[in-house]
C-alpha cells in the first residue's frame, strides 16, 4: 500500500530521521570512545581526520561532521544515554507518522 502525505508531514519526517541519522553516528563513536581520539589526534587537518572518521565508522559525511563539531562532554555516559533516549523518541515519532524509521 503506498502512503501519501501531506508536505508538512514528509517535512517532518526528513527532519526526524536526519536528526536520528546524526545521533546514530555520534552514539556509534562515543561508543567506541578512546579509539575515536586515537584516531583524530594524529591528524594533520580537519579534512583528514573527517575522512578518517568517515572509513573507520563508515559514517556520512553529515554524521562524520556532527562527530568532529561534537562537544566532549557527549562522551559522558549521561549524555550518551541522553541521546539514546533521544533517538528512541524520534523513532517512536516517525513510527506515529506512518513511517517505519530507517535502520
Amino acid at each position: 500500500m503506498v502512503r501519501f502525505y501531506p508536505w508538512d508531514m514528509a517535512i517532518e519526517i526528513d527532519r526526524l530521521r536526519e536528526r536520528a541519522h546524526i545521533i546514530e553516528g555520534l552514539l556509534l563513536v562515543l561508543d567506541d570512545g578512546p579509539a575515536f581520539l586515537v584516531e583524530i589526534g594524529g591528524r594533520s587537518d580537519r579534512v583528514e581526520a573527517l575522512e578518517r572518521v568517515m572509513k573507520t565508522w563508515r559514517l556520512s559525511e553529515q554524521q562524520a561532521v556532527h562527530v568532529l563539531d561534537a562537544p566532549f562532554r557527549r562522551a559522558t555516559k549521561l549524555e550518551q544515554d541522553r541521546l539514546r533516549d533521544q533517538l528512541a523518541e524520534l523513532n517512536e515519532r516517525i513510527e506515529e507518522l506512518g513511517s517505519p524509521p530507517k535502520r
